[in-house]
This record gives structure tokens, C-alpha cells and sequence, in this order.
């Protein structure tokens, strides 16, 4: 009789072994390491670098979240159960936000700072701290359609265990997981690359979180967590996010962690498994005179010097962001395209602070309009909760302000229960959900940018919607704008108005108001048309093939090819998240900054003497 296991037990029992061979190499890695170096001959493809961060700026000022459009260990999977299918999706955030674990409760996230100051060993000069009275990042897993599964009179949500979640780079394999959906506490347990991770809630219902909610092989550590879901009946139970925050404590004396230039965070933490795994860290590389803020991804060039030298030497050398017209814009979300379908319509394919989109942005179809030839793209508000202005299919912008670290999403209308009274709406970057609304005066809120978003159904078909588009709590006729990454914005307007915008605090040295530069959509004997002027901002000039090139002042970089039909657009973006290295760019000025290392493969880059 042939003995046989099935392939996920298999799988599953692989990872268990890894996880407990890299219980060994955590060990190892986590003890001081000295100068962090990089090993000579290694492609480096999960790292980047944040440039341009000036003293006494967070590490995440300009870039508040990480995505899998800058690390490729958070890149977005579809996990399956025997309940279903949904995405997860990954993000890190060094900054914003609070966290509460009861009413008054409130924990700022400044996240790491650049520091000139004495240190508690007595120690004077630059480093990265972090404070001993705040969280130190936070990791969030969020599954869009629910991580759904059965759970038996023992409290175990069976369909989850043996499945393996890739997280931050490593495969997570599920132990256990557990609820009770009488007293609301739901428990995790998984093995990893640095061991076995128990992740707690105490309530899946409210919006505190669980002190000390980790334990890391068996030991707690100092970490908030927040773990969502909500019973589905029957015994069927959705997870529909993870946050992890862990409070930085100090390997000697003193509250706060101060990282010296060319070292990493573990090296000074008492507990360096708060990190998840071994593989997740934070380097200083320490002052140097630098260009505006920015982020180097996939930083690929082999250097055998330290990376303080070598990485930096790339950095400050060939200038942090890819310059359009050479080629560099071509990298998916450095660049904003105005892209002709047909002749009659414009897609527009721009990235957020938390994902890419593709959306048809304008159209002649029955008139020149905003959207496609058949849904309209709504980026307005209604007067007032009384006015409906999205009817099923449509797709609206919702942003959750117009600062550089506000989040903007597309989501579709797509259908309405009137049975359940609920609508079921799409974000156009994936994931599809569901929110109720009363039946008795159509109000409901939907979750949108990670916040309850207000919405009003009319009851009478074909059942159109309004949305608080702002989500300021009012819906009064504001319009939201496109946050790019980074921080600038796209404004529409009128009939065919499109501004993009470089707010001031982007400038390296900030002139006195933001930068606008314009350009029009339109139409000519049923054709779609785009246009673009010389302006205050903007001066175009001719090259060979009818295209036009131009470079506003904070250095957005335009090819227009008035001689296609239609014409097409593109805008190169500097320092909006996603940029190539080895290529040049303008000089913002010389203002001494530092830059920040963040990776998932450390053992890449961390050596020992």
C-alpha cells in the first residue's frame, strides 16, 4: 500500500520545518551586526530607499505607506478556503495615525525621526529614533473579500488552518485559529520564518486594540493589535483585516531607540522579533547633502563597499527619480498617462498612496463627458443627502483629504439587494464588498480608505446613490481630488478641465503657493481631443516624431504627441513612489538630508564583522 499526503499537508509541513531552521538563523541575525554592508556579487530587488529626509521629519512624512509598488514581499495574493476567495493585501506604514486600546486612550505614530541630539549613552550626532511612547510602524493585512471559514463547538475556524499566507516577504503557515463569537475574541497562531507568531483580539467588533495582542514562541512582546471580522451566520466567520503595531523598547538603558548611521533598528532592539521576521528592516544610512524626497525601488547594482558608500554613492550620483523622456517613466506608477482608446476616449492610468488604477476618464460617447461610453466617473458631490448622482455601474472617486498622505480609491456601484438591503460596490484595484443600508431612509456607510464613509440609497429604482466623496462627514457638493503617490493631485473640473498640482511642502526649498499646471479635454467633429498650453508653469518644446516635451518647475515632466489622433499624454512624476535608478534628474537644491533603508532581505545587506 502506497502511504500518500495530500499537497497542501505537504506544503504545510515544509514551511513548519523552514520556520523552525529560521528560529536558528533569527537568532543570528538578530545580535549586533555593525556596520550594515552589502554582500558583494547580490542583486538587491525588496529593498528601497527613502532619500531627502531632513532632521527633525519622519521617515514617513512624504511617504506615510508601502506597498507591493515598493516591496515586492508585499505584493498582493488570492488566498482559497473552502468558504472562498479574496485578495491579501499588504501594506506598511511608518506613519500616521493613532491607536487606541480603550476610550482616551490615544497613541501617536510619528514613526521614526531623524535626530541631531545626545543620545541616553551620552552619545551627540545623527540618528534615527524612535520613541519609547509610540508605535513604531504598522503592518496591516487586509483581505478583501473576508478570509471566510467554518468554526466548530471548540471555538476553531477549521477551514483556516494549514493554509499560508505570504507576508512581508516569507510564508506564514496557519497553526490554529480561534473565536468566539459569544465574547468576541479571535486568536491566530502561525509559524514563520522566526518562529511561531500568536496574534490576539480580545474584540473583533470595536475598533480598540489588544495590548500586548503578540506573542512571539510563546514569549509577549510590547505590540498592539487589531484584528477585524464579523460572524456570518450558519457558523461561518470573515477576517477582513489584521494591524500590528509594536511599541519600540530598548536592548540597553534608556526608553527611546536611537539607530547610529549605518546600522539597523534589530541591532538595537531588546525583543528584535517584534520585526515578524527576520528579514524586515530599517537602516539608517545617516546624513549626506541630498535631492528632494524621494524613493529608489529595486536598487539592483552589485556593490561590494559599505552600503552608507555604495548605495548612497548610486543614490546622490545618478539622482533618485527616473526621468521620463529617457525612459524611465515607463516603471508601473512613475507616471501619470493620458492614454487614447479608440477616438473617442481617454483611460487614465495614475497610482494612489495605496494602489494602481486604469480607469476610462473620459469619453464623446453620447457627448464628452467623464467616464467611459457607457458608466459616468463621478468625482462631485451631490448638493445635499437628497440628490442621487451614481446610478449602478457608474464609478466615483472617494479621497480622504488633499494632503500628501491622504488616500484616494475608485470604486464601481455595481449592484443593489433590495431583498438584504444592501448595495454591493467594487474598488477598481480588486476587492469586491458589501454594506447595508436602512431601509426606512437609505442611509448606510461603507468602509472606504479605512474609515466609515456616509452614503444614501434612494428607494425608489433604478435605485441610484449619493456618497460623502470628501469624507469629511458631509455630502454638500465638495469635490474630491486624485492624491497621487507621494502627494501631488489631479483636479477635474468643468468639461474637460485636468490640473495637476505639486503641492508646496514638496519642495526641497517651498515657494510661496502650490504649483498648477493645466490642460484640457475635448472634442472635435465627434473626436476626443487633449490639449496642452504654454504656460506660467510650463514651457513646451518640439523633438522629432510631433513630440513635445516639458519640465515644470518642481519637475513634472511632460511628452505630449500632438500629432497622434487623439493626442496622448504622459507626465512623469519625481519622487511619487515609484522611480528608477542610474538615470538623472533636475537639481532641487542641496539641502543636507538623510536617507532610510527599508527591506525585506536583510540577510542581503546585514553582515557581521
Amino acid at each position: 500500500m502506497e502511504f500518500q499526503i495530500s499537497f497542501t499537508k505537504r506544503v504545510f509541513f515544509i514551511v513548519v520545518l523552514v520556520g523552525l531552521v529560521s528560529m536558528v538563523v533569527f537568532l543570528a541575525l538578530t545580535q549586533p551586526t555593525g556596520d550594515v554592508v552589502r554582500t558583494a556579487g547580490q542583486k538587491i530587488t525588496n529593498t528601497i530607499a527613502i532619500t531627502g529626509v531632513n532632521v527633525g521629519e519622519s521617515i514617513g512624512k512624504e511617504f506615510p505607506a508601502l506597498t507591493e509598488s515598493h516591496l515586492l514581499g508585499l505584493a498582493t495574493t488570492t488566498e482559497q478556503t473552502n468558504e472562498g476567495r479574496t485578495q491579501v493585501k499588504q501594506y506598511i506604514r511608518l506613519h500616521g495615525g493613532t491607536s487606541q486600546t480603550h476610550d482616551g486612550d490615544l497613541n501617536q505614530m510619528t514613526g521614526g525621526t531623524i535626530v541631531f541630539e545626545r543620545n541616553e549613552q551620552g552619545k551627540v550626532g545623527d540618528f534615527l529614533k524612535f520613541d519609547g511612547d509610540e508605535d513604531m510602524f504598522e503592518y496591516e493585512i487586509e483581505f478583501s473579500s473576508g478570509f471566510k471559514s467554518v468554526y466548530n463547538s471548540n471555538h476553531m475556524l477549521v477551514d483556516l488552518k494549514e493554509e499560508t499566507l505570504n507576508l512581508l516577504g516569507g510564508q506564514f503557515a496557519i497553526l490554529e485559529a480561534k473565536v468566539d463569537t459569544s465574547s468576541h475574541w479571535i486568536e491566530i497562531k502561525m509559524i514563520g520564518p522566526g518562529g511561531t507568531v500568536e496574534l490576539k483580539d480580545l474584540d473583533y467588533t470595536d475598533i480598540y486594540y489588544t495590548d500586548h495582542g503578540l506573542k512571539f514562541n510563546g514569549k509577549d512582546i510590547q505590540a498592539r493589535v487589531m484584528i477585524r471580522g464579523h460572524d456570518l451566520g450558519n457558523n461561518k466567520f470573515s477576517i477582513t483585516s489584521i494591524k500590528y503595531r509594536p511599541q519600540p523598547m530598548a536592548k540597553g538603558a534608556g526608553k527611546h531607540v536611537y539607530v547610529e548611521p549605518k546600522h539597523g533598528v534589530q541591532e538595537y532592539l531588546r525583543e528584535p522579533q517584534m520585526m515578524l521576521t527576520p528579514e524586515f528592516e530599517i537602516i539608517y544610512g545617516g546624513l549626506s547633502g541630498g535631492p528632494a524626497p524621494a524613493v529608489v525601488a529595486d536598487v539592483t547594482g552589485a556593490v561590494s563597499t559599505e552600503i552608507s558608500e555604495g548605495l548612497a554613492e548610486l543614490i546622490n550620483a545618478e539622482g533618485p527619480t527616473g526621468n521620463m523622456i529617457t525612459g524611465a517613466a515607463s516603471a508601473s506608477g512613475n507616471m501619470v498617462w493620458f492614454k487614447p482608446t479608440g477616438d473617442d476616449q481617454y483611460d487614465l492610468i495614475a497610482s494612489t498612496n495605496i494602489a494602481n488604477y486604469k480607469i476610462g476618464l473620459a469619453s464623446t460617447r453620447g457627448g464628452l463627458h467623464w467616464g467611459d461610453e457607457d458608466q459616468n466617473f463621478v468625482f462631485t458631490e451631490s448638493a445635499n443627502a437628497g440628490v442621487f448622482n451614481i446610478n449602478q455601474r457608474d464609478y466615483f472617486m472617494v479621497s480622504s483629504g488633499t494632503d500628501i498622505g491622504d488616500y484616494t480609491s475608485i470604486i464601481m456601484y455595481e449592484n443593489i439587494l433590495t431583498s438584504q438591503n444592501k448595495i454591493q460596490y467594487r474598488d477598481l484595484a480588486g476587492g469586491s464588498k458589501q454594506a447595508a443600508y436602512d431601509p426606512a431612509t437609505g442611509y448606510g456607510q461603507i468602509v472606504l480608505n479605512g474609515r466609515p464613509t456616509d452614503f444614501y440609497v434612494s428607494l425608489a429604482s433604478p435605485y441610484p446613490i449619493t456618497v460623502d466623496l470628501t469624507q469629511d462627514g458631509n455630502i454638500n457638493g465638495a469635490r474630491a481630488e486624485w492624491v497621487l503617490r507621494g502627494g501631488p493631485r489631479l483636479r477635474f473640473s468643468g468639461a474637460g478641465t485636468v490640473a495637476i498640482i505639486a503641492p508646496r511642502r514638496l519642495f526641497h526649498e517651498a515657494p510661496a503657493g502650490d504649483e498648477t499646471t493645466t490642460f484640457t479635454i475635448g472634442q472635435s467633429g465627434g473626436d476626443i481631443t487633449l490639449t496642452v498650453a504654454n504656460q506660467a508653469t510650463l514651457t513646451l518644446r518640439s523633438a522629432e516624431g510631433g513630440v513635445r516635451y516639458g519640465l515644470t518647475p518642481f519637475g513634472f515632466e511632460f511628452e505630449w504627441n500632438d500629432h497622434k489622433e487623439p493626442e496622448e499624454l504622459r507626465i512623469g512624476m519625481p519622487g511619487a513612489g515609484i522611480a528608477r535608478p542610474f538615470q538623472s534628474q533636475p537639481s532641487y537644491g542641496a539641502q543636507a538630508g538623510s536617507y532610510v533603508v527599508v527591506t525585506l532581505e536583510r540577510s542581503k545587506l546585514a553582515k557581521k564583522k
